[in-house]
C-alpha cells in the first residue's frame, strides 16, 4: 500500500507544482473553482425550483460573468465594492439590451455604441478594464436573444441572483490572499540590501580582513534575494501582478533592486583618508534605512510611511553633503594644480584624470544613493495607492495627482481620444465585431 500511496502523493505534488508555477496566486485556479460551484447550484435552482427559463438563463451567464470574467486585485474592501459595482451596471445593460432586442437594427447600433464606450472606458483604470468582458457578455446575451419588455424582471432576478451569489463567493469562498508574492520577494530582496550595505560600512571602517565570512555572507545573501526577485519576476508566463498603479509601482520596483545591487556591487571601498569615505558611509547607512523601512511598507501597506519619508529626507540631506564635499574638493584640486603647473612639465590631462579618478568614489555613492532614494519613492507610491478610497481607484487617481476625480479620468481618456492611440483602434475594432 505504501507504494502505490506514494506514487498518489508524487503525482498530486507534481500537479501542484506545475499548477503553481504557472499561476501563483491561484487566480486562475480559484475563478474556476468558484464558478464550477456557483454557476451549476444557481442554474439548477432557477431551472428545477423556481422554473423560469429566463431567470436560470442569466443566473448561469451572470455566474461566468461575475466569476470567471471579472477578477479585481486588491484589499478586500476595494473588491467587494468593484463587485458591487459591476452588478449595477450589469442590472443597467440588461434592461438596455433588452429593450433593443426586439429590432434588429436598433440592436445592432446598439451594441456597437455600448462596446465602443465600454471597450474605451477601460483607459481610465485598471478596475474598469478588468469589468469590460463581463460588461460586454451581459449587454451581447440581453440584446441577442429577443425578449419582450415584460421579461426584464425575470432578467434582472436572474442576475440579481448571479451578483448576490458573486458577491459572497469573492467575500467568503476562497478569498483571495492580500499579500501579493512579488510584493514578498521585493521585501526580503529590501532587507538582504540594506544588510549588505550596512555590512559594507563596518567592514570600510575597520580591518579589511574578513576572518569570520560575514561581509561575505552578507554580499551572498543580497545577491541571492535578488536573483530570487527577478526568478519570481521573470519565470511566471505573464507578468505575475496587475495593471493597477501600485502593480506597476511594484513592477518599476523589481528593476531598480536589480539596478541597486548592481551599483552597490560595482562601488569600489573607498580608503579612509578620501573626503569621500564619510559621507559615502552615511548615504549608505541612509539607503539601508530606507530599504528597511521600504520593506515593512511592503508587507504590509497599511503601515505608516512617516518613516520612510523621513529616511529619504536623511538621504537626501547626506546626499547634499557629499555634494558639497567634491565642489570643495575640486577647487583644491585645481588650485593645487595651478600653483603647480609652472614647475611640471606632465600634461593637464593626466591632472585631469588623476583628479577624476579622485572623483570615482563620490560618484559612486550618489549613484546609489539616487537609486536608494527612487526605490523608496516608488515603496511610497505602492503605500498610497493601497490607501485611496474606491472612488479614486476606479477613477484612476494616482496618489499624488493635484486633479480632481472627473479631471483624472477625463485626462485619460482625452489622452487617448486620438486617432494615433492603440486604444482607440482596438476598442473601434471591438464595436465594430
Amino acid at each position: 500500500m505504501s507504494g502505490p500511496t506514494a506514487r498518489r502523493r508524487q503525482i498530486l505534488t507534481n500537479v501542484a507544482g506545475w499548477v503553481k508555477g504557472r499561476d501563483p496566486n491561484y487566480a486562475a485556479l480559484r475563478r474556476a473553482a468558484r464558478t464550477a460551484l456557483v454557476m451549476p447550484a444557481l442554474f439548477a435552482l432557477s431551472f428545477e425550483v423556481i422554473g423560469n427559463v429566463n431567470v436560470a438563463t442569466f443566473a448561469a451567464f451572470g455566474s461566468i460573468a461575475l466569476l470567471m470574467l471579472a477578477d479585481f486585485s486588491g484589499p478586500l474592501r476595494t473588491r467587494l465594492p468593484a463587485q458591487a459595482s459591476l452588478s449595477v451596471a450589469g442590472a443597467a445593460l440588461v434592461c438596455l439590451g433588452t429593450l433593443t432586442s426586439r429590432t434588429i437594427w436598433l440592436s445592432v447600433v446598439s451594441m456597437a455604441v455600448v462596446g465602443l464606450v465600454v471597450l474605451f472606458s477601460g483607459v481610465v483604470s485598471s478596475v474598469i478594464a478588468s469589468a469590460t468582458t463581463s460588461l460586454l457578455l451581459v449587454f451581447i446575451l440581453s440584446t441577442a436573444v429577443i425578449a419582450p419588455v415584460s421579461a426584464i424582471p425575470d432578467r434582472l432576478a436572474g442576475w440579481g441572483l448571479a451578483s448576490l451569489a458573486s458577491f459572497f463567493a469573492v467575500w467568503f469562498l476562497w478569498p483571495m490572499h492580500r499579500r501579493n508574492p512579488l510584493r514578498l520577494s521585493a521585501a526580503s530582496a529590501c532587507h538582504a540590501l540594506a544588510r549588505r550595505l550596512r555590512a559594507d560600512v563596518s567592514y570600510w571602517g575597520g580591518d579589511e580582513a574578513d576572518a569570520d565570512g560575514t561581509y561575505q555572507a552578507a554580499v551572498d545573501d543580497a545577491h541571492r534575494a535578488v536573483e530570487a526577485l527577478q526568478r519570481g519576476f521573470l519565470a511566471a508566463p505573464s507578468r505575475p501582478t496587475g495593471l493597477s498603479v501600485s502593480s506597476r509601482a511594484t513592477v518599476r520596483l523589481v528593476d531598480e533592486l536589480l539596478w541597486l545591487d548592481t551599483l552597490v556591487e560595482r562601488a569600489a571601498r573607498p580608503t579612509a583618508r578620501d573626503p569621500a569615505h564619510l559621507h559615502d558611509c552615511q548615504i549608505r547607512s541612509s539607503a539601508a534605512v530606507i530599504l528597511d523601512a521600504g520593506a515593512d511598507v511592503l508587507v504590509e501597506p497599511s503601515t505608516s510611511s512617516a518613516p520612510l519619508a523621513s529616511a529619504r529626507e536623511d538621504l537626501g540631506n547626506a546626499m547634499t553633503e557629499l555634494a558639497r564635499s567634491a565642489v570643495a574638493h575640486v577647487s583644491v584640486a585645481t588650485s593645487d594644480h595651478a600653483a603647480t603647473a609652472g614647475s611640471e612639465v606632465t600634461p593637464e590631462r593626466r591632472d585631469g584624470a588623476r583628479l577624476g579618478d579622485s572623483l570615482e568614489p563620490s560618484f559612486r555613492a550618489q549613484e546609489v544613493g539616487f537609486v536608494a532614494s527612487l526605490v523608496g519613492a516608488n515603496i511610497e507610491l505602492v503605500a498610497d495607492a493601497e490607501r485611496r478610497a474606491w472612488l479614486d481607484t476606479v477613477v484612476g487617481l494616482v496618489p499624488g495627482e493635484e486633479s480632481s476625480r472627473l479631471g483624472a479620468a477625463r485626462a485619460r481618456a482625452a489622452a487617448h481620444f486620438d486617432r494615433h492611440s492603440v486604444w482607440l483602434h482596438n476598442s473601434l475594432r471591438g464595436a465594430a465585431g
